[in-house]
């Protein structure tokens, strides 16, 4: 694992977070749990303000039901009061009186126009005054006649029945009765006059509704018998007022002069009783009010867009802030291997629990490191001696054999081919060559095996002219071609033949020696593949000499690899960076 330092996190970095975590993202995370955060608290806001005029608008939707209730019942109050104030005029009238005690008149007997016309000239004023009253009859119980401002003379004759039938079936003192007269609606108010005849008073209710035609709510008087006598809806005359009141509230349960009222979601329900028995009801559309709230709703809604918008940038600049040390955190860690992480944080603990890892395997590693440079140095101090008195013994010993041998020997030529091994191999002032020269250095070993065994072995180069000015490792070729002399030759001591292969790869040199030889078991090629990661003492020397060497100059990714099949031979091969 790398890691890399930046100045910042851009936008780019952002979409790559949540690209790679989706919803787990810290970011994501922010940012919703910001907007959440504000537009709940905008909602809550808001619908408390829609609520709080809502309730607002009810409140008024019902101040304006009692208002009007109380205007109804005031506007019908005023004629239900001149009706009975007639009446108590007409009880107490002399000429009415007289009329109610003629009991029964012969055939063809008129009344005294001394009686008649008192009360006719008292009931034409009522109505000519009245702005409702439209007529008053009055029926004699006694003699079966009837007095009135329009018309008048014996009940059986008389064109108004619909008080006359309902006064017989039911024999009430007082009752009043919705009735179409004229394409009038009217309202006929009876009452007993001291169970010697009937009042009969007929009122223009048209002309008591004009105050209200102004209102779309529904209202309706009815009487003690829950009978709905006027209305603005005609349809609903002489119906049921409970049913119309939709069972919220019962005329029974009212109380004279106390206003009731219920509201639901839909409508409002308000009712009076006046002390004479009559009930004044409204039903008011909650929605006329409601309605009158789109006005905010709009406002509200254009608001909310708005500040929609608004929160949607303000959230992200506050996440992007927020996040901007999370971001910087985990730039600094290039290792992408961990993006099924759960989340940032997630990754970053274990980028950094890798780290601790990485540093426990590298303090391990650099201990055992340690104790390899100790035993080598111990190594090299055993093998230490002076180059110089090495030079110097070789060319003495080859004078004494030139001298004993009179002329140039084999024993003269390796010692001169060894002595050159030696400079090279002691000249600790370049390890870094170019391959031709380090084939050079080869060929002088392959002369001294050629010398020693008569040509038994066969060394075949193949090397690319490309490769040839590269620069590799100093005496890299020489130890495996001895590895191979030692270890591969044949018991019956056949020629051994190895290969030499250098040649250029993608972006380094490869380099590959194979023989024909004993090879190995698996076995044996395990434990020699684990000796190359030692300090050399024993066998394989050159073996473990180049791979540490390789180790120690290119990397660890770098050293040798060993192939080999028992029978059939050994291939080495090695790799060399081309960058250098």
């Amino acid at each position: 694992m790398s890691i890399g330092v930046t100045p910042g996190m851009k936008n780019d970095g952002i979409l790559k977070s949540i690209q790679t975590y989706r919803w787990k993202s810290i970011y994501l995370r922010y940012f919703i749990a910001i907007v959440v955060v504000v537009m709940v608290f905008f909602v809550a806001y808001n619908v408390s303000i829609y609520t709080y005029y809502r309730n607002l608008m009810l409140k008024e939707a019902n101040s304006f039901t009692l208002q009007n209730l109380s205007k109804l019942n005031n506007s019908f109050s005023i004629v239900f009061n001149e009706a009975d104030s007639y009446y108590k005029e007409a009880i107490s009238n002399d000429y009415v009186k007289s009329f109610l005690n003629i009991k029964e008149l012969p055939a063809g007997y008129k009344l005294s126009s001394q009686i008649v016309q008192p009360i006719n000239s008292s009931m034409l004023s009522r109505v000519n005054t009245s702005d409702f009253i439209t007529s008053v009859h009055i029926w004699s119980f006694g003699n079966n006649n009837v007095l009135s401002s329009s018309t008048g003379g014996d009940i059986t004759k008389f064109s108004e029945e619909e008080w006359y039938k309902y006064y017989s079936e039911t024999n009430l003192s007082y009752f009043s009765l919705p009735v179409k007269m004229y394409e009038k609606n009217i309202i006929t108010i009876c009452r007993e006059l001291d169970e010697e005849g009937l009042l009969i008073v007929n009122i223009d209710l048209d002309k008591v509704s004009n105050g209200f035609t102004d209102y779309d709510f529904s209202y309706y008087v009815s009487n003690e018998a829950d009978t709905v006598l006027f209305s603005n809806d005609e349809e609903k005359i002489s119906g049921n007022v409970n049913d119309l009141l939709y069972g919220h509230i019962l005329t029974e349960n009212l109380i004279a002069n106390e206003q009731t009222s219920v509201m639901t979601r839909e409508y409002i329900v308000a009712s009076l009783k006046s002390p004479d028995g009559y009930i004044y009801s409204l039903c008011v559309d909650c929605n006329r009010f409601v309605n009158k709230m789109n006005g905010i709703w709009i406002i509200m809604f254009v608001c909310g867009v708005f500040l929609s918008i608004i929160v949607l940038i303000l959230a992200f600049f506050i996440t992007s802030s927020l996040y901007k040390s999370i971001a910087n955190i985990v730039a600094l860690f290039k290792n992408t291997q961990d993006s099924d992480s759960l989340d940032e944080t997630t990754y970053i603990t274990n980028n950094i629990l890798g780290m601790i890892n990485n540093l426990q395997k590298t303090e391990v590693e650099m201990t055992n490191r340690l104790h390899m440079l100790k035993k080598a140095q111990s190594v090299a101090l055993q093998t230490q001696m002076n180059p110089h008195f090495l030079f110097n013994t070789l060319q003495m010993i080859n004078l004494f054999i030139m001298k004993s041998m009179k002329g140039d020997s084999e024993a003269s030529q390796i010692i001169v081919l060894l002595s050159d091994l030696l400079r090279i191999t002691l000249n600790t002032n370049e390890n870094i060559i170019p391959v031709w020269l380090e084939m050079k250095h080869a060929e002088k070993y392959i002369q001294i095996q050629n010398i020693r065994y008569k040509n038994k072995f066969n060394f075949e180069w193949n090397v690319s002219p490309k490769v040839e000015s590269k620069r590799i490792i100093k005496l890299i070729i020489q130890p495996l071609l001895e590895n191979c002399v030692e270890h591969a030759k044949r018991e019956d001591e056949s020629v051994l033949t190895v290969k030499i292969d250098i040649y250029q790869g993608k972006n380094e040199i490869c380099l590959i020696i194979s023989d024909d030889g004993l090879g190995m078991t698996k076995e044996r090629l395990d434990i020699v593949s684990e000796r190359m990661n030692e300090i050399p003492e024993n066998e394989h020397i050159g073996l473990a000499n180049v791979n540490q060497r390789m180790k120690l100059i290119y990397g660890d990714s770098y050293g040798i690899k060993i192939k080999s099949e028992c029978g059939k031979g050994t291939t080495v091969l090695l790799s060399f960076p081309d960058n250098i």
